[in-house]
């Protein structure tokens, strides 16, 4: 029923902002501006629903109790990180977005460097919690779960984080310039990319497991951000007679190639580091 509190909430505002029932509603009857922007709530938030538990649904009809808590777990440990971190960023960066609308240049500024910026966090995630995940499992929650798969998984999970990054800032800047002619279009795209999330999720986890689900959702992170950012590229073209394409806006928003090598430096030293670490543990052990 959350998603019936929505449009009823912005049906209410919306009849308390334009004066009253009376000039609203005609003869009894919504007008189609109320009825539209109800049915658009409702939709997003019923797809909201649909993909937050959408894991669980596949989860249940293609894995085992052990792979599913295995899953769970390792979910559970990387959400951390994105709920303290990334949903921070996106808030702020929407706050930004919201507030420098009419100045083009600033917002697409903006843009690249919470993206990059975003992305860059992400990536210390992506290489370095690796390195530590089956040493972490195995002192916090003990040999059973490690040998239960949860280290893979978290691995992937925390390398699953770049796209959740990226695809924050781009519907950031999506949700605050877009019309609702373009949020019910991006309604559209989401409910088929979350079909074929589903069907093929559900499919390759029966043979996969639960990393087929991280991989599914990896997919449908990156066709939402470059939607996002289509769409953003052909707004700003038209804004400012410039032609911009999603292509160049992610490729300015992506971290340098020096970057990526100091990651994939300081990778190799976390490894080292891990097998020193776990050959101590074991002799205390």
């Amino acid at each position: 029923m959350h998603f019936f509190r929505h449009a009823l909430v912005l049906v209410v505002g919306l009849t308390s902002s334009s004066g009253g029932v009376s000039r609203v509603f005609s003869i009894g009857i919504p007008n189609s501006e109320v009825i539209r922007l109800a049915f658009d709530a409702v939709v997003q938030s019923v797809m909201k629903f649909v993909l937050g538990n959408g894991e669980g649904f596949i989860l249940l009809l293609s894995c085992d109790e052990t792979s599913r808590g295995a899953y769970k777990l390792a979910s559970n440990i990387s959400s951390l990180a994105a709920r303290f971190v990334f949903d921070r960023l996106e808030e702020q960066s929407f706050a930004a977005f919201s507030r420098l609308q009419n100045d083009v240049p600033a917002m697409e500024g903006t843009f690249v460097l919470a993206t990059k910026t975003s992305s860059m966090i992400a990536m210390l995630f992506s290489f370095v919690g690796p390195a530590y995940s089956r040493l972490f499992v195995k002192i916090m929650y003990g040999p059973e779960w490690e040998s239960a798969g949860v280290p893979f998984l978290l691995s992937m999970s925390l390398f699953y984080l770049q796209f959740i990054s990226v695809n924050g800032i781009a519907e950031g800047y999506f949700n605050a310039v877009a019309t609702s002619k373009a949020v019910r279009g991006y309604s559209m795209f989401t409910f088929i990319v979350m079909i074929l999330y589903m069907g093929f999720g559900t499919v390759f986890a029966v043979y996969y497991g639960p990393a087929a689900i991280i991989l599914a959702n990896a997919l449908n992170m990156i066709f939402r951000a470059v939607y996002c950012a289509r769409f953003i590229a052909r707004l700003n073209s038209k804004k400012t007679g410039q032609t911009r394409t999603a292509f160049v806006l992610l490729k300015e928003a992506t971290p340098t190639l020096g970057f990526f090598f100091t990651m994939a430096a300081l990778s190799s030293l976390t490894l080292g580091s891990e097998r020193l670490m776990k050959d101590e543990v074991r002799i205390r052990l």
